[in-house]
């Protein structure tokens, strides 16, 4: 009878410890996902990035919103604009 009681008492222990590592595996996964997303969204106040254009002049990319528009020609700055104009 004692030995059954030991058996028992052992089993549930195992049971107890396998629920307790499932329930603190869980809770690391949950917490590492939860951190994962919140660093794909940009913080507030950080632009993101919109349409991107290239320089005619000197190739280089920049914000559709920075960029100085001609046509359909974009330049970074106006004096690759002027010089543009010049050729």
């Amino acid at each position: 009878m004692l030995f059954l009681q030991i058996i028992l008492t052992i089993i549930l222990v195992i049971m107890i410890l396998r629920l307790l590592a499932g329930y603190l595996f869980r809770r690391f996964f949950r917490k590492l996902q939860s951190n994962f997303d919140a660093s794909q969204t940009p913080p507030p106040g950080q632009k993101t990035m919109g349409k991107m254009v290239k320089c005619d002049y000197c190739d280089v990319y920049l914000p559709i919103e920075e960029a100085i528009s001609k046509g359909q020609h974009y330049y970074c700055s106006t004096a690759h604009l002027q010089h543009h104009d010049k050729q």
